[in-house]
């Protein structure tokens, strides 16, 4: 039978580590939606906005940028299910073919032993003979090249007017050596050859975290020990 000293002193413990872990495990998507927007890229084309929350790696050029575009406006839009009026147009072509569509943002700081998963859907829009593909990733820096990628998924071949809910399903644990360490989503669109061209989009992301086993254990520590305290 565990005394209640003991007892009192794993229930304090709890009271102060439960918060400390929950506050550290801070890792948040902001504009997974892309339903916020910023400003116009270009007034002439309509539609084609700064997606708040999120930053622009692609440079200038409106055709190999990154932007979000209303699926009642943008005329490159011909089918799927986006959820709201918009969605990310990650779009690659012979305009710019190095300075693909690319888009980063800083979610948090790393917690050893949490699980993060990241979830899309995609969309294929019309191309020049090649069908849709984009890449998320978990990286480690707001930059066009990251020098540290801790997983990566691409998928490609979306044809024109193909949807495809939770297309993306990308998860990571956090090592002891991740610990503290940035968390960065980090959303691209594909490289392609001369002469071609890519449109389509990303929408609904969701960002999800599975707490540290250790957390869990303490949770469980706590309840355990409230519930023998409350039966003496």
């Amino acid at each position: 039978m565990t005394s209640r000293p003991v007892l009192s002193l794993l229930v304090q413990t709890a009271a102060i580590l439960i918060p400390m872990a929950a506050s550290r495990a801070a890792v948040t998507l902001t504009n997974g939606s892309f339903e916020i927007i910023g400003a116009q890229y270009n007034p002439a084309i309509g539609g084609l906005h700064e997606a708040t929350g999120w930053t622009n790696l692609s440079g200038l050029n409106i055709q190999a940028s990154s932007a979000v575009a209303s699926s009642g406006v943008n005329p490159e839009f011909t089918g799927g299910s986006p959820t709201g009026l918009r969605y990310l147009r990650l779009v690659a072509d012979v305009d710019n073919p190095v300075n693909r569509g690319t888009i980063a943002q800083l979610v948090g700081s790393m917690v050893a032993g949490e699980v993060y998963t990241l979830r899309a859907d995609i969309f294929g829009g019309p191309s020049a003979g090649v069908d849709y593909g984009a890449t998320i990733s978990f990286v480690n820096q707001v930059i066009a090249t990251p020098s540290t990628i801790y997983a990566s998924q691409t998928l490609s071949g979306v044809t024109n007017g193909a949807f495809v809910a939770d297309a993306f399903n990308l998860t990571y644990t956090a090592t002891p050596a991740d610990n503290g360490q940035p968390l960065v989503v980090f959303l691209q669109a594909p490289v392609l050859g001369p002469g071609q061209a890519t449109r389509g989009g990303l929408d609904n992301l969701r960002l999800t975290t599975v707490p540290e086993p250790s957390v869990i254990l303490l949770a469980g520590l706590a309840g355990a020990a409230l519930s023998r305290r409350h039966r003496f």
